[in-house]
């Protein structure tokens, strides 16, 4: 049976992360920035920057829909036990939205995944911190 992740992603899956055995995270987003700011978070709420991350992206969030259940089934192959989908609400419908992710994953291999959808844009959840900005942009 797969699991949903969802109100208990601040809680569940911060403990399974800083476990003796660290899980490997995929994330799935609309593009590599979205990746990255997701890695800085994920290094911010667990206090271990050294998780393995696997990525799938590409250039725009289509790619999320069409091709979210092979990318999933590959990120599984390739040692993910943990699995976060981003997708920028734009000006979809956020339960709309979150349903069409949903399908677009199904069945999905990892049991634990995540949908997250940022109402603005997932970079800007980094305003606030400068060192998460220089690490993902890579700034001086």
């Amino acid at each position: 049976m797969k699991q949903e992740i969802s109100q208990n992603i601040g809680k569940k899956a911060v403990l399974i992360m800083k476990g003796k055995k660290y899980p490997v995270l995929g994330v799935i987003a609309e593009d590599f920035s979205d990746v990255d700011t997701i890695k800085q978070l994920v290094f911010k709420i667990t206090g271990n920057s050294t998780l393995t991350i696997k990525r799938k992206a590409d250039k725009g969030c289509g790619k999320i829909i069409n091709k979210g259940n092979v990318w999933s089934k590959d990120l599984k192959n390739r040692g993910c036990s943990l699995l976060v989908v981003v997708h920028d609400l734009d000006n979809n419908n956020l339960e709309e939205l979150k349903e069409k992710i949903r399908k677009a994953i199904e069945p999905s291999p990892i049991k634990n995944f995540l949908i997250c959808i940022p109402i603005k844009e997932i970079e800007a959840w980094l305003l606030c911190d400068e060192d998460a900005i220089s690490k993902t942009f890579s700034l001086k």
